[in-house]
């Protein structure tokens, strides 16, 4: 199966490519959700923290942070009029990637 094949891959070289793994149909919608959510946050670093240099200093806040290097972590909140984290939610607990995690 394709999962056990990505269990493999995982398994040998650290990474797996899980064609289908979001459903096609949510895919727009979480695309212009993430990007409003960045836009927002990095509007938020920059007002409130104008020394930090995105993308290059290391720093750490509840929401956010970064790992240097251009690698982030960042929260996401359920918003309000989304039904329990909709559909961000839905693939942390779902997502094809789901099986090979646990």
């Amino acid at each position: 199966t394709v999962l056990a094949a990505g269990a493999r891959l995982m398994r040998e070289s650290g990474m797996v490519v899980l064609p289908g793994a979001v459903p096609e149909r949510m895919l727009e919608g979480l695309r212009e959700r993430v990007a409003l959510r960045i836009r927002d946050a990095e509007a938020l670093l920059r007002s409130n923290h104008p020394h930090i240099r995105i993308g290059e200093d290391l720093f750490a806040f509840q929401e956010l942070s970064s790992r240097g290097e251009q690698r982030f972590d960042l929260l996401f909140p359920n918003e309000a009029g989304q039904e329990a984290g909709g559909d961000v939610l839905w693939l942390a607990e779902h997502g094809g990637w789901v099986p090979l995690v646990h």
